[in-house]
């Protein structure tokens, strides 16, 4: 993101974060802070599952290569558990190849997103799939302004 762009605070809701590389895992953090999500960040399975179980998430953001675990593996967890299929799973991640991308998506994801992204797409994506979930609260769209 340029820095002739800024981002309209908003109250959105929560994101979980599930990213092992600390660079990217800040800067969405930031990013989407500014955005007006409250974002909690796991970067193992370990520490992803123990958060998962006690907070309600709006929408789960997971990188497939994490160190403990393919993100698929916790992907299908969430689907069979805690989620179903009422929060918006979005794939962060540099498997470009279609087996990885048709992978993830028949394991419970919504979208699948190749690292590098714009944020400005990530925003677009959570708020076209929020709306797409007629059984959830519609929430504000993201608002991105040109800053002269």
């Amino acid at each position: 993101m340029t820095s002739s762009m800024a981002l309209k605070k908003i109250s959105n809701g929560k994101v979980f974060l599930i990213e092992d590389d600390d660079v990217l895992s800040q800067a969405l953090t930031s990013f989407l802070t500014n955005a007006g999500y409250k974002v909690f960040q796991a970067a193992t399975k370990r520490i992803a599952l123990k958060v998962i179980t006690k907070v309600s998430f709006d929408y789960i953001l997971v990188d497939l290569n994490l160190p403990d675990v393919h993100g698929t593996e916790i992907i299908r967890w969430i689907r069979k558990t805690v989620c179903r299929e009422d929060v918006p799973v979005i794939v962060i991640s540099g498997n470009e190849d279609a087996e990885s991308i048709k992978n993830a998506l028949s394991c419970g994801a919504d979208y699948y997103l190749i690292k590098p992204f714009s944020i400005v797409e990530l925003l677009e994506r959570m708020f076209i799939l929020n709306l797409n979930k007629g059984h959830r609260p519609v929430l504000k769209r993201p608002i991105v302004n040109n800053v002269a």
